[in-house]
């Protein structure tokens, strides 16, 4: 009597369809992959460009929060504050690390290549306000494609306080408000930065 064969193995077939499905199934597993590396990356950037305007708009309002009308030696008299839409120059104390004492003369400004920059040299009374022309400016943040400062305060004594696009004085805005462009496929958001001066009085310098 011949005894029947069994069969353990698998078909031609059985072994094209598990290969079809491996091969399906690693397609979706590194399409996944490849969607949360996308992902993380672009959180990664996102969080990185947050951090980066806070940086910015933290280092302007602890600068700008400072700002005096320092009173000038001599008969000439100086404006301490000099504000337009596109760049402002203010008195503000050294900074800290300089180790050096009295007020410096600051600028903020949007040059013609996107940079947003900030300057600053030691207060000189024969050089008025402008920006500064010793030291290197820092570029705080770059790629911009527009800066816009405007001024709240009454120009003229006796007038209503209102929002100004120029400031030319003696006396410090009561506010100031900075807002910058970013192209429009910039990802980067400015949130509204509105910041008041501490002293808004002619100090002694």
């Amino acid at each position: 009597m011949i005894r029947g064969s069994d069969s353990s193995g698998f078909t031609l077939v059985e072994l094209l369809v598990a290969t079809t499905l491996l091969a399906l199934l690693s397609v979706i597993l590194f399409g996944g992959l490849r969607f949360g590396a996308r992902a993380w990356e672009s959180g990664g950037d996102s969080i990185e460009r947050t951090g980066e305007i806070e940086a910015v708009q933290e280092l302007l309002r602890r600068t700008l929060v400072e700002a005096v009308a320092p009173e000038h030696s001599g008969t000439t008299s100086q404006t301490a504050f000099a504000g337009a839409s596109s760049q402002v120059a203010f008195y503000a104390p050294m900074p800290r690390h300089v180790g050096l004492g009295g007020f410096g003369r600051y600028a903020l400004w949007l040059d013609q290549t996107g940079q947003l920059l900030l300057g600053w040299e030691p207060r000189r009374p024969e050089r008025k306000l402008g920006i500064p022309v010793a030291g290197e400016p820092a570029a705080i943040l770059q790629n911009l494609q527009g800066l816009r400062i405007s001024y709240y305060g009454a120009g003229e004594p006796g007038e209503a306080p209102a929002w100004q696009a120029e400031w030319e004085s003696n006396a410090l805005p009561l506010l100031i408000r900075i807002d910058v462009a970013f192209a429009d496929a910039d990802a980067r958001r400015w949130p509204e930065l509105i910041i008041a001066p501490r002293l808004a009085r002619i100090v002694g310098g």
